[in-house]
């Protein structure tokens, strides 16, 4: 949403909670052309917004936080992610958080995790194992 300057005029939250995004013409654009990765930085910076008025720290659990985001925004939101004062899990494919993502973000990193799953005939069942796809070679 950042490049598209004009877009947003302001963000109003009413009284029941209701928050919108209005345009210069009074318009609420969330029912319109927002994409899933606009609406994702939209939600995460209302959380980050929340948490600095309120002035209460909260963890945060983010799935999958790069899948709807082009490649001009996946640096921005991980460092934005990661550089909160608070816990921050980030549940990540593969494909997602992984090469230069993982190294950017390397020096906030505590711990990395990999959780593999295996069928055994009907049952299937999830472990839990420390290391991360690059370094134990593994698929989730």
């Amino acid at each position: 949403m950042a490049h598209k300057k004009d877009l947003v005029e302001r963000i109003a939250i009413d009284e029941n909670c209701d928050v919108k995004l209005l345009n210069a013409a009074g318009v609420d654009l969330r029912g319109y052309d927002l994409s899933a990765g606009e609406k994702q930085i939209f939600t995460q910076a209302l959380i980050s917004a929340v948490s600095s008025v309120s002035g209460r720290g909260f963890p945060m659990v983010v799935d999958t936080p790069l899948g709807r985001l082009d490649i001009e925004h996946r640096k921005g939101v991980l460092n934005h992610l990661v550089q909160r004062e608070h816990q921050v899990i980030l549940l990540s494919t593969n494909t997602e958080v992984v090469g230069e993502y993982l190294r950017e973000i390397a020096p906030h990193v505590q711990k990395k995790y990999l959780v593999h799953f295996e069928r055994v005939g009907d049952i299937g069942q999830s472990t839990v194992r420390p290391g991360y796809f690059e370094e134990t070679g593994g698929q989730a």
